[in-house]
């Protein structure tokens, strides 16, 4: 799991993720998220891919793309090209339950 600390530095160093080290998820209108942290900081990264949660405000740096996310009772497909197949799964419910097919073969 990913967690932040109190100096804004992130780590990925968790087996087991406590209530404080999550982050509130949100989708973005272009498709991308924004993550925001338990002290109020977005996730961002910079050109040389270090990543902090120091920001206060999401820009075109806190957004990030989802490749991949699979639910319980999902499984995802290994086609690289998924995220460009319209419909497969929508957070917002407009899809054909693809990746719920998926777990059942």
């Amino acid at each position: 799991y990913m967690v932040v600390d109190k100096q804004s530095n992130v780590f990925a160093d968790r087996n087991v993720a406590q209530a404080w080290e999550t982050f509130n998820i949100t989708l973005n209108r272009n498709g991308t998220i924004t993550l925001l942290s338990h002290l109020g900081t977005y996730l961002s990264a910079d050109e040389g891919a270090l990543v902090l949660a120091n920001r206060s405000n999401a820009t075109f740096r806190e957004q990030f793309t989802l490749v991949h996310f699979a639910a319980q009772g999902e499984r995802l497909s290994n086609d690289p090209n998924i995220s460009k197949l319209w419909g497969m799964k929508s957070y917002e419910g407009f899809d054909i339950d693809a990746p719920e097919a998926w777990k059942i073969w």
